[in-house]
């Protein structure tokens, strides 16, 4: 039986099965699977039940998938910081932007700020994406 199927079946609800765990904001809750895991074992077929082999392999891949979203979850915190970082080095030196509309921005960063995890740098009365720079000189 899948375990669509199975939720289906035992009227499980779905948002709660698959509720985000506070370890992280993409992780699967450890809850959820053994919910799960236990509605497959109650419901399944006594002729041909779970092989241990197939128990192992769920439990790893549970395990697998909550590492690779607790290394993602790092992985974008590297990057923000980094881009911050990046971006703050250029405080007090003379940059131009290429803005969306084609035109050039030029001037001295006076600060840096995070706009989601877009690092964006501060030209006088203007703000510009980091990204968006396209020359740095000291002054």
């Amino acid at each position: 039986m899948t375990t669509s199927a199975l939720i289906s079946q035992l009227g499980l609800d779905t948002g709660r099965a698959y509720r985000r765990d506070t370890s992280g904001p993409n992780a699967f809750s450890s809850d959820a699977f053994m919910q799960l895991l236990l509605a497959q074992l109650r419901n399944q077929n006594p002729l041909d039940p779970v092989q241990d082999k197939e128990f192992m392999g769920q439990l790893t891949q549970l395990n697998s998938l909550q590492e690779l979203q607790k290394m993602t979850t790092m992985f974008q915190t590297f990057a923000r910081t980094n881009n911050l970082s990046q971006a703050a080095a250029l405080i007090g030196k003379t940059v131009e932007a290429r803005l969306p509309d084609g035109k050039t921005e030029t001037g001295v960063v006076s600060g840096v700020t995070l706009n989601g995890a877009d690092a964006v740098v501060h030209i006088g009365s203007k703000t510009v994406p980091y990204a968006s720079i396209t020359s740095i000189r000291a002054l």
